[in-house]
């Protein structure tokens, strides 16, 4: 198992001289022989019985217990060769692999192991878990829907599931498939739909496609986007007028203008801090804090007659600036935007 993980890594990415070197080896052949030599144990249970696949069976639990062992060994040995397979045709750039893979493989035991898990699937669960029958059924199918499109004569593929309609038509349904173009060349890729996905499922419900879906009146919208241009060129048009008068600044320095206001108003806001000003709505409570003390100390003589006073007349002088500033702002604002 874990050679043919190792195998399926080193392909992968893709890798094509691996891809290469690998298919030379026999490879594809082994895979045939363990693809006819393992199949499932049909496990000895009575009817009713559910299979004990929990851990600690005694007596004849056993012995079934020890058939689901191997047969977990199986499917996760089959399940790694054709993860391996897989591997051969990720991102593949010619037609020699797959070509190589239809003309040496056996595909009639391939498709039987196909059906095999698909019928071990609504078995009661006699043969081995779900979600590894499930997984292993999927792989073959990916193998045998991506080759169908190297084999246009139907001369390898249609022959041998072609006698298993039910377990086709079940891995179908559950099957995605996107293209990607990687390189100029495209790939194609397979994946398991979620239960959601599939026929029946929640999500299967008819929507409305990219086509199919209610439009606005074209013609409207066209006249919407040309009047929107004609008012965008009207704008442009007078902010050239503007740019040669000597009101250019309410243009070109707009950005300057917001700059300046912006920092001069963080400026008031350092130095009110900074003085330790007291804002109109506290003064009542200063005062009485102030009669409160028995002693003034020479730092709050300091702060209240001589920083004070200071921080009051800078912080006065510096809005007058800012009220100025918020002017000019105000009037290109509206000499540069307001039509």
């Amino acid at each position: 198992i874990r050679g043919f993980l190792m195998l399926s890594d080193a392909m992968r990415g893709p890798n094509h001289e691996n891809q290469q070197t690998i298919a030379n080896t026999g490879v594809f052949d082994l895979g045939d022989r363990i693809f006819s030599k393992l199949v499932f144990e049909k496990l000895q249970i009575e009817k009713g019985e559910r299979a004990p696949l929990a851990s600690a069976p005694t007596g004849h639990e056993e012995e079934v217990q020890d058939e689901v062992w191997r047969n977990r060994l199986r499917s996760r040995l089959k399940t790694a060769v054709t993860t391996a397979l897989l591997s051969f045709l990720e991102g593949v750039e010619g037609e020699a692999i797959p070509t190589q893979m239809l003309s040496t493989m056996q595909w009639n035991g391939m498709a039987h192991q196909m059906e095999a898990c698909h019928a071990a699937m609504f078995d009661g669960g006699s043969v081995l878990e779900y979600t590894q029958l499930y997984e292993e059924g999927m792989n073959y199918y990916f193998l045998f829907k991506f080759l169908k499109t190297y084999d246009p004569a139907d001369a390898f593929i249609q022959p041998a599931w072609g006698k298993y309609h039910r377990a086709v038509r079940f891995y179908e349904e559950r099957t995605g498939y996107v293209e990607i173009v990687r390189e100029k060349r495209l790939e194609r890729v397979y994946f398991p739909l979620p239960q959601s996905c599939i026929s029946g499922g929640a999500l299967d419900k008819p929507f409305e496609g990219m086509y199919d879906t209610n439009r606005e009146d074209p013609d409207k919208k066209n006249q919407e986007f040309l009047d929107n241009m004609i008012l965008l060129i009207d704008r442009e048009e007078r902010n050239s007028h503007v740019r040669a008068s000597w009101l250019a600044f309410t243009v070109v320095h707009w950005d300057l203008l917001c700059t300046i206001s912006f920092w001069w108003s963080l400026l008031i806001h350092v130095v009110l801090v900074l003085g330790s000003y007291v804002p109109l709505f506290l003064r009542d409570k200063q005062q009485e804090h102030l009669l409160a003390q028995d002693e003034i100390t020479d730092a709050e003589i300091f702060m209240q007659n001589v920083l004070l006073p200071i921080t009051t007349d800078a912080a006065f002088w510096l809005t007058v600036a800012l009220a100025a500033i918020c002017l000019v702002r105000a009037f290109a604002f509206a000499w540069g935007e307001i039509p």
